[in-house]
């Protein structure tokens, strides 16, 4: 009996993209092959879960037949075997080879696709896993001998590592040339390390198309609305980036696939709509594409959509490079300074000029530009070393990062809403003469009696901890037993704001976890408030929760102090 699949996508980004393929309904009722086996077309290899198939199918509007393997949502394919060299017909057969690898040979029983390993054993199992990997092992030993995920086509599965394959020391995603065609297409993806920074980038050909900004050590800093790299503990060590899923459930982790237009789109499986949503796409508006705006430039997509200005302008004390060019919005020339820097005119004059002069005007929320060189200097450190060097002309400091300086040119700066980092960029003092004082922000307020109703009169039955900034009124014990909203004053609880206040108290003690390697980043926490991040993992332990027992042992007269009834302090902090 042959079946009839669905691939398909339902999206926010307003498209519906159906592929259709025919498989056998029923499959071998396995997860592996042994060499003494086939998988013949029509016959399918299954995970034990089921989550996870490998056999034949058919992309739409094609009549080629390929090997590889489908995600059940849909019918998601997430690895192609023999992409570049396709079956004409249905006689394909997937068999082991006598040196061991596994093989797929057409009607005339040519080799179309192997593994290629080279030191093989002739008894060798193939085996498609719960995660989606197809690994072909020693059967005796069961060492692993290649397996799909060092081989992927162009999705990311949890477990899978990207790395730049154009340093040759890993692998990266490939996209289809177009949805009926799995051959290589023009676009690649993979992780690029510059000393201590990495970045992935997505390349069209050898051209740099799309990069992500420096990881921090929990996001990347240049992408503005993609949520999951938090909540799926996607990784980073020695420059190879590593996704891996923290759900017990699949149908909850995310899927990143290259598409044929060279976009990474972020997919999951809604239930309740029984189809795949796009969660996030790498190219949300023309500022995502690489060096859209030039040099000494920056791009802003939302100011086109406010005022119907150009998504690109020149940083302060820079001009166009081609004014005739920029009107007809074509940025690509970039910018130049228009007012030479003190130490450049130090150097010219042949004088002792100090280069202190020379000022730094700030950007925030920003992605950083390309082409940084790192150090491990401290905010004030890396101030003063780029200020040492004429042909510094910005810096960043990120406390995941370290300090980051750039030389000559800056590329590929794009302005952000929820995430970025602070840039400091080199210009002369004159540029900055008019430049207004900050306005304060205006002195938050909170009622006294709310909050003396609230902690029950600052009872020390409520104080879990004794902070650098005074008590703390959260309670450990009241999460657990499922009571947390006991802490909201009945004087101001809105029903209708139940689902908030539970995402509030649950967003401020992931903040106060025991291990700060499991308290989001700031940047994490604004996407938390603002929805973009849909799932909360559960909190664990509160750093506080270990000076409970010191609280409970306190003597009477210390238990008996009087707070003040009429005075608050507040003290505003500010982020690094």
């Amino acid at each position: 009996m042959i079946g009839i699949m669905g691939i398909g996508s339902h999206g926010k980004l307003s498209f519906v993209l159906f592929m259709c393929f025919y498989v056998l309904d029923v499959g071998i009722a396995t997860e592996s092959i042994t060499s003494s086996q086939t998988i013949k077309d029509l016959e399918t290899l299954s995970s034990k879960d089921g989550n996870f198939t490998f056999g034949f199918f058919t992309p739409p509007n094609s009549s080629d037949r390929y090997v590889g393997i489908w995600w059940k949502f849909q019918s998601t394919v997430v690895w192609v075997a023999n992409r570049n060299r396709s079956l004409n017909d249905s006689s394909g057969v997937v068999t082991f080879s006598e040196d061991g690898n596994l093989v797929v040979l057409n009607g005339q029983n040519q080799v179309i696709w192997s593994t290629s390993v080279s030191n093989t054993s002739t008894n060798t199992t193939a085996q498609l896993s719960d995660d989606g990997k197809l690994e072909l092992t020693e059967t005796t030993t069961g060492n692993s001998l290649w397996d799909s995920f060092q081989h992927p086509s162009n999705t990311l599965l949890p477990q899978m590592k990207v790395s730049s394959n154009r340093s040759g020391r890993g692998v990266g995603l490939t996209s289809w040339k177009n949805p009926s065609d799995p051959s290589v297409g023009s676009f690649s993806l993979g992780a690029v390390e510059r000393g201590k920074i990495v970045e992935v980038f997505i390349w069209n050909e050898t051209r740099p198309y799309w990069r992500s900004g420096p990881w921090s050590g929990g996001v990347f800093t240049g992408v503005d609305h993609m949520a999951s790299a938090y909540l799926n503990s996607f990784t980073v060590v020695d420059g190879e980036g590593y996704y891996n899923a923290n759900q017990e459930n699949i149908s909850e982790f995310g899927i990143y696939v290259l598409n044929s237009q060279g976009q990474v789109e972020e997919k999951y499986w809604d239930d309740e709509k029984k189809e795949l949503e796009v969660s996030w796409t790498s190219k949300e508006s023309d500022c995502d594409v690489y060096g859209v705006c030039g040099s000494f430039a920056i791009c802003d997509a939302q100011s086109q959509g406010t005022n119907g200005s150009p998504i690109c302008s020149c940083l302060k004390g820079f001009e166009p490079n081609n004014k005739e060019e920029w009107d007809a919005q074509n940025w690509t020339s970039g910018c130049f300074r228009n007012t030479p820097l003190q130490c450049e005119r130090a150097k010219g004059q042949n004088t002792t000029m100090d280069t202190n002069e020379d000022q730094f005007f700030e950007l925030q929320k920003v992605k950083v530009p390309d082409f940084s060189e790192w150090s491990s200097a401290e905010p004030e450190t890396c101030r003063s070393q780029c200020l040492k060097n004429c042909s510094c002309v910005a810096y960043s400091h990120d406390d995941g990062i370290g300090c980051m300086s750039w030389n000559d040119n800056l590329l590929d700066i794009q302005q952000l809403s929820n995430r970025g980092l602070h840039l400091y960029v080199r210009v002369d003092p004159s540029e900055l003469e008019h430049e207004g004082l900050p306005v304060a922000q205006e002195l938050l307020l909170f009622d006294f009696e709310k909050l003396a109703t609230a902690t029950n009169n600052f009872h020390q039955s409520n104080k879990l901890g004794q902070g650098g900034f005074g008590p703390v009124y959260m309670t450990w014990a009241q999460w657990k037993e499922g009571n947390i909203l006991s802490l909201v004053d009945s004087e101001i609880y809105d029903p209708n704001d139940h689902e908030d206040m539970l995402r509030l108290i649950h967003i401020g003690l992931l903040c106060v976890q025991e291990l700060a390697s499991d308290r989001p980043t700031m940047a994490t926490v604004v996407s938390m408030l603002n929805s973009d991040v849909v799932f909360l993992p559960p909190p664990s332990q509160p750093a506080f929760i270990r000076v409970q027992n010191v609280v409970n042992s306190e003597s009477s007269e210390e238990s008996q102090r009087v707070c003040s009834e009429n005075t608050i302090s507040i003290t505003e902090i500010y982020g690094r």
